[in-house]
């Protein structure tokens, strides 16, 4: 999940926007109780009227995550910031670039690996040879 640089730019309060992810994973677990969940701290915007909440979301994001992680369903947080440059990465001041699809793919890859290895664990502990992936 990439999520909250809208609900940033249109005023929604940190607490708001933690209620929604919470709902989201809630949803998500009620469709499959050991789905793995991959979270991005959030990328920087070029305004910088709306970017403190984006740093504001970000800083709040971990303890988030920690209060809702559990072992069947762990959630990964990915810090998307550190390292993006919004005045090089972002084409139009909100949405990467191509440098900045760049930069994202290589930190969303590891966290990606790592939830597939545990579901991959998981299937071969229960017997099963294969894995079944659902996009929903």
């Amino acid at each position: 999940m990439h999520l909250g640089t809208n609900d940033v730019v249109y005023g929604q309060s940190i607490t708001s926007i933690l209620a929604a992810f919470t709902t989201l994973v809630q949803q998500m677990r009620a469709s499959n109780a050991n789905i793995k969940i991959i979270v991005a701290q959030i990328i920087p915007i070029s305004y910088a009227q709306w970017n403190t909440g984006n740093i504001a979301l970000n800083a709040a994001i971990p303890s988030w995550a920690s209060g809702l992680n559990s072992t069947a369903s762990p959630i990964f947080v990915v810090d998307q910031y550190d390292g993006f440059d919004a005045s090089t990465d972002l084409r139009d001041g909100i949405h990467p670039n191509t440098a900045g699809d760049t930069k994202t793919a290589a930190k969303w890859y590891p966290a990606l690996v790592q939830a597939i290895n545990l579901v991959t664990q998981e299937a071969e502990q229960s017997g099963k040879r294969e894995v079944e992936f659902v996009a929903y």
